[in-house]
């Protein structure tokens, strides 16, 4: 689920950011930043960096956490964009993040539900890009916009389709509905080619198909991003969904010069997948 303007995914993120709060009292706390946050001198967030940075190293009160957020940030920020911080572990969850791991690969999927009876639609899982509700709804705090530019950039041909709440308006392709009658992936093209990638085995475990056509489309759009820089590598494995990188999102932290090769990353998953 998105919206179409700053103001709706404001109020519902709030909203939602509330109800955890209350329901998890003592998790990572939450915070909202809009990407003009990230840009002037006289926001509240730059005014805490610059009280951050002045304190000594091994002072306790030094958020070292939300320093990294900002300065992650400053560069690469959208001014229009709506930013989710969650101190610590950089994710809030209904579940320890143990569980949440040994669960499935993908916390966003199904298999987060619980068999208990729970309330509907309670927010179970937060990331910096997403809230995920339970009842299998996902909130994308990541863009919102026009339906019609939004699904330019997704993934799939199949995931073409949209309900329009103001209208009622079910927008119907023909063509997609024709990749999910054959279970047929259709690569389109994707600001996160490489989350595309993860996506892919989801939708094989399904039965949908793809084409070695389709990966190498993948592999071309990957190539377009310059994945040594430790910035482009986690906005790319962040995604809408950081649980299952998490460990490594953090381990690229301690890379001080901000860049990485084939080699460091590999040996960064062998020591903590394998």
């Amino acid at each position: 689920m998105y919206f179409t303007n700053q103001e709706t995914v404001l109020a519902v993120a709030r909203y939602y950011i509330d109800k955890f709060k209350t329901a998890k009292p003592t998790d990572p706390d939450i915070k909202i930043y809009l990407g003009t946050d990230f840009t002037s001198e006289e926001t509240a967030l730059r005014k805490r960096v610059n009280e951050i940075k002045a304190l000594p190293d091994d002072d306790p009160g030094k958020d070292k956490e939300l320093l990294d957020f900002y300065f992650y940030h400053k560069d690469f920020s959208d001014p229009g964009r709506v930013y989710l911080y969650i101190a610590s572990v950089g994710i809030a969850a209904e579940k320890s993040l143990d569980e949440i791991m040994e669960d499935s690969e993908n916390p966003l999927d199904e298999s987060l539900e619980d068999p208990e009876k729970k309330e509907k639609y309670r927010p179970v899982f937060f990331s910096s890009n997403a809230i995920t509700l339970s009842n299998k709804i996902q909130i994308v705090t990541l863009f919102y916009g026009d339906a019609v530019e939004i699904h330019k950039n997704f993934d799939y041909l199949h995931a073409a389709n949209y309900w329009v709440s103001d209208t009622g308006k079910v927008e119907l392709k023909i063509e997609a509905m024709e990749a999910v009658h054959n279970k047929e992936l259709i690569y389109v093209g994707s600001k996160y080619p490489v989350c595309s990638l993860f996506r892919m085995r989801k939708f094989l475990s399904r039965g949908f198909t793809v084409s070695a056509g389709e990966i190498l489309k993948i592999a071309m759009n990957i190539n377009e991003f310059d994945l040594t820089k430790i910035p482009v590598l986690r906005d790319q494995l962040i995604g809408v969904d950081s649980a299952y990188f998490n460990s490594l999102i953090e381990g690229l932290k301690n890379k001080q010069d901000g860049q990485v090769n084939r080699n460091y990353v590999t040996e960064l998953i062998n020591r903590m997948y394998n």
